[in-house]
């Protein structure tokens, strides 16, 4: 957005400042709030708006949303709210909101289905990332973990329950290529959020694979992609892979094994942001099989993926394509932000109501579950 000639800060609602974040273009405010102070917070909030004389919220999470929602009725500034990827929405009561940005065509299918949101505008925007930029030295970090001339897969991910197919297929695929005597290598990187998935995947790790997941592996690990010969991921990280020509494996919920991302493929994957709940063309077993191993044995054919996948980051990945389109999401908001209609006020009550729920829901939670941490983990 700066760099097209606008204006824009970030607010950090939270307890820390997420590094990540941190940026030499973009200002990023850390405003400490929690669920039990969001008189607090709110009035850090709006005191911000005034300061930057904000024309538009943009909240990237139904919790954000609850500030925005509020501060947004006592400052009249309008707010867009982003369903950013992971899991589709179950839950029926998910934030009410004007504009509503989502990732994913599946997502998109959702809010469209469900009356409730009949009023407001669903915009997909699929994710986007800049032309990457990797930090000097942290290739050769991961190469010095690597035997050298041996056909090298990454996988970067969260190690969480949700992402447990991910791990299943490839390591699935490592056995294979150990039947096949395929020489190879793999590195998995990631934040363990479930020792169970963590002690799974470290249960049959072979001697050739290694698991990294303490700093500064997992900061920024994208840094690593042109270190390896192919990467295994979903969302963002297919993109970062893609840009820099790199051989991409998704995860495929109709097969044992992961995915390539090929001409055949993309299409479908992309729909649904390359996560497990992408359904691709079906391929039989053998074939898919045939396919990973030439990827492993020919170079080639994984110059010729990669190749594949790097016009297609051109095409359908630069942010720079998008700005336009979520500039018009933010004009249309300003606009109907100057006329308060009965939709707006009954936004507010609903946010009223979601905000409560939440915090009663919360202490609940809290009291059922203090002297048992582990039931809160099983439910």
């Amino acid at each position: 957005m700066c760099r097209h000639g606008h204006k824009a800060t970030i607010f950090c609602l939270g307890d820390f400042f997420p590094e990540a974040l941190r940026n030499e273009v973009v200002e990023v405010r850390l405003l400490r709030v929690g669920y039990f102070r969001l008189r607090r917070g709110l009035g850090k909030l709006c005191e911000c708006l005034r300061e930057y004389q904000v024309d538009v919220l943009h909240a990237y999470n139904p919790t954000a949303y609850i500030y925005a929602r509020f501060a947004s009725a006592i400052c009249g500034v309008p707010v867009v709210l982003t369903k950013p990827g992971g899991p589709t929405i179950k839950s029926s009561y998910y934030p009410l909101a004007k504009d509503i940005i989502v990732n994913s065509a599946d997502d998109e299918s959702v809010f469209l289905g469900n009356q409730r949101f009949s009023k407001s505008r669903i915009s997909l925007f699929p994710n986007r990332v800049d032309e990457p930029v990797h930090r000097v030295g942290r290739v050769e970090e991961l190469l010095a973990l690597l035997a050298p001339n041996l056909f090298s897969i990454l996988a970067i991910s969260r190690i969480t329950e949700s992402k447990r197919l991910l791990f299943v297929q490839i390591l699935n695929l490592a056995d294979e290529f150990r039947r096949r005597s395929i020489q190879f290598q793999l590195i998995i990187i990631g934040t363990p959020d479930s020792q169970m998935v963590k002690d799974y995947i470290e249960g049959r790790l072979g001697s050739e694979s290694k698991l990294l997941t303490d700093l500064p592996f997992t900061e920024k690990s994208a840094d690593y992609i042109p270190a390896v010969d192919c990467v295994l991921g979903m969302g963002r990280v297919v993109m970062e892979a893609a840009a820099c020509s790199k051989p991409v494996l998704v995860p495929d919920c109709q097969s044992n094994y992961p995915r390539v991302l090929d001409g055949t493929s993309f299409d479908a994957g992309f729909c649904a942001n390359f996560t497990e709940r992408a359904s691709y063309p079906k391929v039989a077993a053998g074939d898919a099989l045939e396919i990973l191993e030439r990827l492993a044995r020919v170079p080639g054919q994984r110059e010729g993926v990669g190749t594949y996948l790097r016009q297609r980051f051109v095409e359908d990945f630069l942010i720079d394509s998008i700005v336009a389109k979520q500039v018009g999401v933010y004009e249309n908001a300003v606009i109907e932000s100057k006329m308060f209609t009965f939709d707006q006020l009954s936004h507010v009550f609903d946010y009223f109501f979601v905000a409560v729920l939440r915090l009663w829901r919360r202490k609940v939670r809290h009291k059922l579950f203090s002297g048992n941490p582990h039931s809160i983990n099983n439910e």
